[in-house]
């Protein structure tokens, strides 16, 4: 696996990975490899680096909540998103929706009003009917953000440290981090400004590289998570342990159900299912879950085989380059299942 890993490295795929996969029981895989930063000065990577988890925010913090609220009699999957935020004009799109990627909101836009950014939200038009297409749409995971604050009274964060965090002992996990160490991200907002965003200055770390959650005040439903290897591994377990206190066994259930029409991408609530080119490999079950993130970041878990991987990188530092990760990416998970498979529980390598 260190050779693999070095190839990443080697071949620009990333300055620096944490790998960490294992089982309900026991971590089989944990190294670190590379650099947490390289510019202005190098910093080795660690397994303790905390990382901007980008989307992972949508499958760690706001699909739980969301089905949490669903336990709790706050919500239906079938409500309308507008029941709980009337400024979102279109009435015809529900929760469901918006947690499968069928809303047919578009996958992003960057909110450019600074005094109010959710004013774009509630003025975006939709592309497709919903319930029709997949198009993953990190502004709907936004306005579901918004929807289970407003059900709560709540800001995410303060709901994930209560439901989530604290219950798990992620201790080290959390919007607006204060203390590292952390994996660099862009320097500056290059890729962003691009697309006209207001530029930013200097490394980032420990501030989310994504510019709508930035602009939300760094807590959002689509990004803004940071946290490390092993915090991201006792959310895992969670899920292999069906829910572990956090949620019940027929809503995980829910998880790792196709709820998209059969000629789309293949999605549950929250999370991509197995299918071809997945990013989990090629050695998944049927029942699997994972996700990524923009910054470099990945998560699966597989219930058939109870296990996990955790595939961490700062891939976009220091600036968004290479797409080498992409082809990285299913080969290190396919590496992965294999090698805890062939070693068995009891090993540790």
């Amino acid at each position: 696996m260190e050779e693999l890993l070095e190839r990443g490295l080697t071949n620009n795929a990333f300055p620096g990975v944490v790998l960490l996969a294992g089982t309900q029981e026991s971590n089989l895989i944990q190294i670190a490899r590379g650099w947490a930063e390289i510019e202005p000065e190098k910093r080795v990577m660690s397994t303790e680096t905390k990382f901007d988890l980008a989307s992972l925010t949508k499958v760690i913090v706001t699909t739980p909540l969301a089905l949490f609220l669903l336990e709790q009699g706050e919500l239906r999957l079938d409500d309308f998103a507008g029941r709980f935020r009337e400024e979102f004009r279109h009435k015809e799109v529900t929760i469901r929706h918006l947690l499968t990627h069928t809303s047919g909101l578009p996958a992003h836009q960057l909110f450019t009003n600074i005094c109010d950014p959710l004013e774009n939200l509630w003025e975006l038009e939709l592309e497709n009917e919903p319930g029709q297409v997949v198009n993953y749409s990190c502004m709907g995971f936004i306005l579901l953000g918004k929807i289970i604050e407003e059900i709560t009274g709540k800001t995410l964060a303060e709901n994930a440290h209560e439901i989530i965090f604290g219950p798990l002992g992620m201790a080290k996990t959390e919007f607006n981090p204060e203390e590292g160490p952390f994996a660099a991200t862009e320097l500056g907002n290059e890729f962003e400004q691009k697309k006209g965003a207001q530029p930013r200055e200097g490394i980032m770390r420990g501030v989310v590289h994504d510019g709508n959650a930035y602009s939300l005040g760094g807590i959002a439903g689509n990004a803004g998570l940071f946290g490390p290897a092993g915090d991201i591994a006792r959310f895992a377990r969670m899920i292999l342990a069906e829910g572990e206190g956090i949620l019940a066994p027929s809503t995980v259930e829910m998880m790792f159900t196709l709820q998209t029409p059969p000629d789309q991408e293949r999605r549950s609530p929250g999370w991509c299912l197995p299918g071809p080119y997945s990013s989990g490999g090629d050695l998944l079950s049927k029942r699997a879950i994972g996700h990524t993130g923009f910054t470099g970041t990945s998560l699966w878990i597989d219930l058939e085989k109870k296990k996990f991987v955790v595939l961490l990188t700062n891939r976009v530092h220091p600036k968004v380059s290479s797409t080498e990760h992409i082809r990285m990416r299913p080969l290190i998970h396919n590496r992965a299942w294999a090698e805890m498979e062939k070693k068995g529980l009891n090993s540790n390598f």
